[in-house]
């Protein structure tokens, strides 16, 4: 006699083995919620040895940003590309793999994609932003995220 399990039409049951946390995306902006980000990252990842891919990704919309000067805009780049150097030179003390990821692009639209491409199993992203635009929308790109993300998202504060 063989043994079967009865379940109602359409339950869904739990993965009886769930697949453990090998990739976690990190958004990065520069500001400190998501540097706080980074570092939740690093901690998890050395713990579950998942490799980080930490995104950086910015578009410059004239209808919310001041004009800048070319050498402004390299300016913001170096620094955020500084900041980001440093946060890798982190993750190889705590023995983290952290691959680093730049776009020109919505930066929801880059966490996610960038999640799609990797497979990665989880978001970390900041409360919110450094640009001035930020305080008009607050937390929008962490509320766009956790609204269109597949994998679980943890917000930082």
């Amino acid at each position: 006699m063989s043994e079967t399990s009865a379940s109602a039409p359409g339950s869904k049951r739990p993965d009886p083995v769930p697949r453990p946390i090998q990739g976690i995306v990190v958004g990065y902006d520069g500001s400190e919620s998501s540097a706080r980000a980074c570092s939740m990252g690093i901690r998890i990842a050395g713990l579950l040895g998942a490799e980080i891919h930490l995104v950086h990704a910015g578009e410059l919309r004239p209808e919310i940003v001041e004009p800048r000067t070319e050498e402004e805009i390299a300016s913001v780049h170096d620094t955020v590309a500084a900041a980001m150097q440093l946060v890798k030179s982190y993750a190889d003390r705590a023995g983290v793999r952290l691959r680093i990821v730049s776009r020109e692009s919505a930066p929801a639209a880059a966490i996610l994609a960038v999640q799609e491409e990797t497979g990665a199993d989880l978001i970390l992203v900041g409360t919110r932003g450094l640009h001035a635009a930020s305080k008009l929308f607050l937390g929008s790109v962490s509320s766009d995220v956790v609204a269109r993300a597949r994998v679980p998202v943890t917000i930082v504060p």
